[in-house]
């Protein structure tokens, strides 16, 4: 099997790769890419210091984590269990009956189609306000179905291509039906964490992304997959500045720059509150790093869970040890970091031996890419309620080992075959 992919998504190496982007401001702010709000900051180089602390801790937890002799011969679907189409069309029916609600009990509007008109009165500003005064619940049901129908898609994507069937119009349609959902109120966030969820489940069970995505398009030509793969590549990096334009009206440029002025705002917003904390506890508190594992308005009331930590940018995070660093400082930063890292790489050490294992995996692996901006790991909607929906597939959806008949023997071992190529074969 290429392993290239996947030692690409170890949780090392994501998670690496996002202190790497949570840090990159300073170089930034070095060569004089400075936001205006950044001339105003007292910098204390702290965060560099406590993200260092983190990623060394992650990383001993990966290692005690660390399985030998990992078995690189994936699982397989059996080919008789529960209908994969029918749980996919399940589950965008139910997140398209959340939309309408949406529209219709919270913003009176498709907001992205308001946006998109020029005409219309809604902006970002007014949509958040309009969320916080949705009935309770409504909103984080839809982000958890969201979020809950990417291990359907991914083992959608599996299915098909190791053992056939299952219609790619449907799964072009419930993508297209998804894709708004998560765009409903121009925000990124869900789409790109989507995208990045399949892109690591491809890879750690195929070896490559683009084998298992070439079984797919026409002709299973791996130039044509390149091509559109790179189209989307090309096509995400400019929607991320467009969407930002839109939502606000034109007060935020369009461009590439929305990226750079993305990635600044969590470490402004980390360096203000070490300023204040130094290296923390700023204000002792033992369950507030968990008030996102409630439902949101119920965190909100109960004294227990409530922070009131430093930000510059009052609307933007900071980043996945703010929470954890104002209310258990240093020591917090450090336990939590091996904690995940030992979680993680546990999971991804038996990716391709367990459905469960490799749907969960790729959550944190999310979780870890988006560690630069926020802590998704202790958000309700983005890991805790996904992860039940996966143990559930699990139940309802029986594997097997792979099988000798079913596939081809590489480097001393076996690599799994799409089911369209081993029936050419036979």
């Amino acid at each position: 099997m290429n392993t290239f992919w996947r030692r690409l998504f170890a949780p090392e190496v994501v998670f690496a790769a996002s202190a790497a982007a949570a840090l990159s401001p300073y170089i930034l702010w070095y060569w004089g890419y400075r936001l205006p709000v950044v001339e105003h900051l007292e910098l204390t180089y702290i965060p560099a210091i406590l993200w260092g602390c983190g990623l060394l801790s992650f990383l001993i937890g990966c290692r005690l984590a660390r399985k030998r002799g990992v078995n690189h011969s994936p699982f397989r679907l059996r080919q008789n269990n529960m209908p994969i189409t029918l749980l996919l069309c399940l589950g965008v029916m139910l997140v398209l009956v959340q939309v309408y609600f949406a529209i219709e009990n919270v913003y009176g509007v498709f907001p992205l189609m308001d946006y998109l008109s020029g005409g219309g009165n809604l902006e970002v500003g007014i949509a958040n306000d309009q969320q916080q005064y949705s009935a309770s619940g409504q909103l984080g049901l839809l982000t958890a179905s969201l979020f809950a129908l990417n291990s359907v898609f991914l083992v959608f994507i599996i299915k098909r291509v190791t053992r056939g069937g299952g219609s790619l119009t449907i799964l072009v349609l419930a993508f297209l039906a998804t894709a708004a959902a998560h765009l409903i109120n121009a925000k990124r966030g869900g789409l790109y964490s989507t995208l990045f969820y399949l892109l690591v489940g491809l890879s750690l069970y195929f070896g490559e992304p683009v084998r298992a995505l070439s079984a797919l398009v026409p002709g299973r030509s791996r130039i044509l997959t390149k091509s559109i793969l790179l189209s989307l590549a090309i096509a995400l990096v400019f929607t991320f500045g467009y969407l930002a334009s839109i939502r606000t009206r034109g007060r935020v440029a369009g461009g590439t720059g929305e990226i750079i002025a993305y990635l600044q705002y969590p470490l402004i917003n980390f360096e203000a509150q070490c300023h204040a904390g130094g290296f923390g506890p700023g204000d002792f508190r033992l369950l507030s790093p968990f008030r996102h594992l409630p439902p949101y308005k119920y965190a909100e009331q109960d004294e227990a869970f409530a922070v009131t930590n430093p930000r510059t940018i009052r609307d933007s995070p900071s980043g996945m040890y703010e929470y954890i660093h104002w209310c258990w400082g240093t020591p917090g930063v450090i336990g939590y970091s091996m904690i995940l890292g030992f979680v993680a790489r546990w999971l991804y050490d038996r990716s391709l031996q367990s459905l469960g294992c490799l749907l969960s995996y790729c959550y944190f692996a999310v979780a870890l890419a988006m560690a630069h901006t926020s802590n998704y790991v202790l958000i309700l909607a983005y890991v805790p309620v996904p992860l039940c929906i996966v143990w559930v597939l699990r139940l309802l959806i029986p594997t097997g080992p792979a099988t000798h008949s079913g596939s081809k023997k590489r480097n001393g071992a076996y690599q799994l075959l799409p089911a369209t190529l081993l029936v050419e074969k036979r």
